[in-house]
């Protein structure tokens, strides 16, 4: 198992097309398997994952003769692709591969799934004891995590972090709709218009966020933009 201490700050992310910042510098991850394998790391979130579950996944079950050897050739892609932040990636023999995340490790790499799902939580408490600022700061947050339609694109065939993406999916709607109740009930709510009109238009069937659009429509002054929204 790699120990070696990284030097530099990691900061991964996959809520949108995996990125890896090492330092000031974006890793160059080789597209295919590479990118592959480190996006199946990343969500297990920093648990091991098995050479037989990566051998099966990276390979849609049919692997090839020779898979365990290229499975570990594309490790070694991936750490020289991270340069010195390579040691991030950790094997066990029996254990498999894992990704070192902090906060459980120190010197390991920062996760943006992670970060977002301590402000999620945070948001939801903040929202029970009715400390609206604080919730609206957590919600902005949590959102801020966010580069990409939707998390984990790499494994949009993957039918074993299906589970992982509709759950992410499903607490950014929470925050999106909750971050609007909230400047509705306490704010100014021509500022949530752009972020309903981008929410709509990745979901035009969503009910919820065309009844909150229309809602911001009406209380800024534009009756007529919510009348367009309620035909459509």
């Amino acid at each position: 198992m790699d120990d070696r201490s990284v030097s530099v700050q990691v900061r991964c992310s996959v809520l949108g097309p995996l990125r890896v910042q090492v330092g000031d510098d974006l890793a160059r991850l080789r597209p295919g398997h590479p990118e592959r394998l480190l996006a199946l790391l990343l969500a297990a979130q920093g648990d091991f994952v098995s050479v037989d579950q990566l051998v099966d996944r990276l390979w849609d079950g049919q692997p090839p003769s020779a898979a365990v050897a290229t499975l570990h050739s594309h490790v070694r892609a991936v750490r020289g692709a991270l340069g010195p932040a390579g040691p991030i990636i950790a094997n066990q023999r029996g254990r498999g591969y894992r990704v070192r995340l902090a906060p459980a490790d120190p010197d390991g790499a920062t996760l943006d799934l992670l970060d977002f799902r301590a402000h999620v939580g945070a948001a939801r408490q903040l929202v029970q004891s009715d400390e609206i600022v604080a919730a609206r700061a957590e919600l902005q947050a949590a959102l801020a995590c966010w580069h990409g339609p939707g998390a984990l694109p790499e494994l949009a065939d993957d039918l074993d972090a299906r589970s992982l993406v509709v759950e992410l999916a499903s607490l950014r709607e929470w925050a999106e709709q909750q971050a609007v109740d909230l400047v509705m009930r306490n704010g100014d709510p021509a500022t949530v218009v752009p972020e309903l009109e981008a929410a709509l238009a990745r979901e035009p069937t969503d009910q919820r966020t065309a009844a909150q659009l229309m809602r911001a429509y009406a209380s800024s002054g534009r009756p007529e933009r919510a009348s367009a929204v309620y035909g459509e």
